[in-house]
């Protein structure tokens, strides 16, 4: 599934099964199917996933924010003010 790839019709009953979904996955394998819906991945998206997959982990960068544990109150607090207008005062 995660590849991109069609999920067949068995794999939709035994998600509902698993997950005791009363037909919720099976329902929406018929709905992709009948409305023929394609899944368009950007360009490169396919050699990352397989990159991924081989990795032993997984940098982030961001120009803009401090990710994860780097991360205090007071900068959260200001990302969040920010994003809602009132960052001026930062």
């Amino acid at each position: 599934m995660e590849s991109g790839r069609k999920v067949s019709e068995q794999s939709a009953l035994d998600l509902d099964t698993y997950f005791k979904t009363d037909g919720c996955f099976h329902r929406m394998w018929k709905l992709i199917n009948d409305v023929e819906l394609q899944t368009f991945l950007p360009p490169g998206f396919t050699e990352y996933a397989e990159r991924e997959k081989k990795a032993s982990s997984v940098r982030v960068f961001s120009a803009l924010l401090v990710n994860g544990l780097f991360r205090s109150d007071q900068y959260a607090r200001s990302i969040i003010d920010i994003k809602s207008g009132a960052g001026d005062r930062y």
